[in-house]
């Protein structure tokens, strides 16, 4: 797995984007646009896992393999439980990426919703994790 490190102080500005991104989703799931919110779930909660490894660790997944970011989350030393339920999250939103982003198929309405609680999640954990 590549990575690559980066300063601590860095992990608000991955916060940032993922809140950006999930005001984005909330947007798009507000106007039915379930392609674009289910999308913008999956970048938030990349960016949320991303805030807290550089936060935690200062360092981030460099794979072009989304999926990487799980093998990080491992390394963060977290309690067995919160580690299983962001990993639970974390693999719910990468395994709709593919579909999502690049397949002729559209959304529909509950996997955007399901999406967003997953993102939500990961945003809320991160914002805990970085209050610290």
């Amino acid at each position: 797995m590549k990575t690559r490190e980066v300063d601590r102080n860095l992990s608000y500005n991955y916060l940032k984007k993922a809140e950006e991104f999930y005001e984005t989703m909330k947007d798009a799931l507000n106007n039915k646009r379930w392609n674009a919110a289910a999308s913008n779930a999956i970048h938030t909660g990349i960016s949320s896992a991303d805030s807290v490894a550089v936060f935690i660790k200062g360092l981030r997944s460099s794979s072009e393999k989304h999926e990487d970011v799980e093998k990080i989350l491992r390394e963060l030393d977290l309690d067995k439980k919160e580690l299983n339920d962001k990993l639970v999250q974390i693999k719910d939103l990468l395994g709709m990426k593919n579909s999502v982003e690049y397949e002729e198929k559209l959304v529909n309405e509950n996997t955007a919703l399901n999406a967003s609680k997953s993102a939500e999640r990961l945003l809320r954990w991160a914002k805990e994790k970085l209050k610290k």
